[in-house]
C-alpha cells in the first residue's frame, strides 16, 4: 500500500519540482529606456465602493505620460456606489467610465478592451494597488521582449 502512494505522488512531487525551479528563474524586471507604447488599462468593477476611489487615485499617480496610457472602468452591474464614484473621475486623466448591460466580469473585460485604443491592454481588478512605476515598467518589458502575455505578480496584504 505504501508503494503504491508512493508511486501515485510521483508525478506531484515532479510538478513541485518544476514550479519551484521555474520560480527560481525569475528575475527583477528593471527598465533601461523611456518605453513609448500606447497602454488601455482595463478594470471590471462590480460592487466596490470601498477600493474605487484608491484605484483611480493610483492609476492616475503613474509617472507613465499621460498622453500614453488610458484607463476604462467598467462597472458590471454594481448595487452600489461604484459607478457614482468612478464617475467622478471620468474624463479625468485619461479615465472613461463605462456600464456594462451584460452580467459577469469576462463581458465586463471585453466591453472595456472593444472600446481600448492602446496597442497593450493592462487589466487589473479594483482592489489593486500599484506603485507610481506600474505602467512604465510594463510597457518597457514589453518593447524588451515583445510577449504575447505578461502575468505580472501580486502581493496579498491585509
Amino acid at each position: 500500500m505504501e508503494s503504491a502512494l508512493i508511486i501515485a505522488s510521483f508525478p506531484y512531487v515532479i510538478l513541485l519540482f518544476n514550479i519551484f525551479r521555474g520560480l527560481a528563474k525569475i528575475r527583477i524586471f528593471t527598465p533601461r529606456h523611456e518605453p513609448s507604447t500606447f497602454v488601455s488599462v482595463v478594470a471590471a468593477c462590480r460592487n466596490e465602493e470601498e477600493n474605487i476611489t484608491r484605484l483611480l487615485d493610483h492609476l492616475s499617480e503613474q509617472d507613465y505620460p499621460s498622453s500614453r496610457y488610458e484607463v476604462i472602468i467598467v462597472d458590471d452591474n454594481s448595487c452600489d456606489g461604484t459607478f457614482k464614484i468612478a464617475s467622478e473621475y471620468n474624463g479625468k486623466a485619461g479615465i472613461t467610465v463605462i456600464r456594462n448591460y451584460k452580467t459577469g466580469k469576462k463581458r465586463a473585460l471585453n466591453s472595456g478592451i472593444s472600446r481600448a485604443k492602446g496597442d497593450l491592454i493592462v487589466t487589473t481588478d479594483a482592489d489593486c494597488r500599484m506603485g507610481e512605476k506600474w505602467l512604465r515598467s510594463i510597457a518597457a518589458f514589453y518593447e524588451d521582449n515583445k510577449p504575447d502575455l505578461i502575468i505580472c505578480p501580486v502581493r496579498a496584504e491585509k
